[in-house]
């Protein structure tokens, strides 16, 4: 076995010319296929959590209960079913209630007119674990007092500051609240989130019958029907009426990935197309390979080489050229892929750091294999049929 990768190296050491011909046809289609299925995974991403980020994570449930009396003993109550129901599954769910609130620096008195205009989100939570909000830093507030607040990041730009005076309701008492954390949420508007129970605590009466819950739940691999059942059953529990039509999917995850693959599958097709053009470039190279080389191969069968070991090099050297040009091009994808993605994701991008696709290795390389096979089969026969006499005589 070492005596014949020996041989094959040699082989291709010696036909230098035919080798890197070889290499750079194989090259560009392994390269085109590596491209492709690196840049389907890195775009897959992209969109992904574009989506997740504004709209929840994949197979994420929604329900709004407009006017379903949203009073702190309501949201106390459905938030303990949740628990019980979606959270102890190692899932999660969130109640949010918006309110159209007011906030501005607390280190500025109230009377100078500082107060604006803000979306404060009341919620029972954590809207991180439903939507993929990167954390710039902190967390969400998990008690109600001392209050707290969690920022999205255009809120941050535009107070800097770690503490704020709110007002949850037109002509409710203002309370100073601590910046507990910052999210990016990829809006341009400031959002603010405070946990119900501080809202309650201040403003009881901020939540009033006509409010609107909005519940939206997460389970990790569970689907879609699933978690619309654990949902209602929790609702049911607190006496309310939630009809099963009334749910709905706040991601739209399967329609990114469906006209992901529509795209990925026009970029393969061209990818045959280059396959195709490369396995004849490989066959003519082949063939002039074997005419040019009939000597040295009359030589090797009149030492004794048998002619399906003259079939083998020929064989095994176009696929040694592909593995190793194989090897190449994945080389040089996985190390772009890590080096370059996490160096031009900002800090607040939802998108994870890519990494390089195992199945673009793998579908690459057999493309690679394939197409040395196909163009070096009717060589390597062509290679074994040489003829000694004949040869010699010319």
């Amino acid at each position: 076995m070492t005596a014949f990768l020996t041989e094959l190296l040699r082989d291709l050491t010696r036909h230098r010319a035919r080798t890197s011909l070889s290499a750079v046809c194989l090259l560009l289609v392994i390269g085109s296929v590596v491209a492709i299925e690196s840049a389907s995974a890195v775009a897959r991403e992209v969109f992904v959590a574009d989506e997740e980020q504004r709209n929840g994570r994949a197979v994420t449930a929604v329900l709004a209960l407009p006017g379903a009396g949203a009073n702190a003993d309501t949201l106390r109550r459905l938030d303990a079913a949740l628990e019980r129901r979606v959270r102890a599954d190692g899932g999660s769910a969130t109640i949010e209630v918006e309110m159209s609130a007011r906030a501005g620096r607390a280190d500025v008195p109230v009377g100078f007119g500082v107060l604006g205009n803000v979306r404060l989100i009341a919620i029972a939570g954590d809207p991180t674990t439903i939507r993929r909000l990167p954390v710039l830093f902190g967390r969400m507030p998990r008690t109600a007092l001392p209050p707290a607040v969690l920022l999205n990041a255009a809120a941050r730009e535009r107070w800097h500051t770690d503490r704020l005076t709110l007002q949850a309701t037109p002509g409710s008492p203002t309370f100073t609240a601590r910046v507990e954390g910052v999210v990016s949420d990829g809006s341009p508007d400031p959002v603010l989130w405070v946990p119900w129970s501080t809202v309650a605590a201040f403003d009881p009466a901020a939540f009033r019958a006509s409010s609107t819950m909005t519940v939206l739940a997460h389970v990790p691999g569970a689907s879609y029907a699933s978690i619309v059942d654990e949902m209602r059953a929790a609702v049911q529990e607190v006496g309310l009426v939630a009809p099963v039509a009334s749910f709905s999917r706040s991601d739209d995850v399967p329609t990114i990935e469906r006209r992901l693959r529509t795209t990925r599958s026009g970029f393969l097709l061209a990818s045959v197309v280059a396959l195709v053009i490369a396995v004849v470039a490989l066959f003519n190279i082949n063939v002039a390979s074997v005419r040019e080389r009939q000597r040295e191969l009359v030589v090797r069968r009149a030492f004794g080489a048998s002619r399906a070991r003259i079939a083998l090099l020929v064989l095994c050297s176009s696929l040694l050229v592909a593995v190793l040009a194989s090897g190449a091009a994945n080389g040089v994808a996985a190390l772009c892929v890590h080096l370059l993605g996490p160096a031009i994701l900002p800090r607040a991008s939802p998108v994870l750091a890519p990494h390089f696709p195992l199945g673009a290795a793998v579908t690459s390389t057999a493309v690679g294999l394939v197409a040395s096979l196909l163009s070096a089969a009717y060589p390597a026969v062509l290679a074994s049929r040489v003829q000694i006499a004949g040869a010699l005589r010319d």
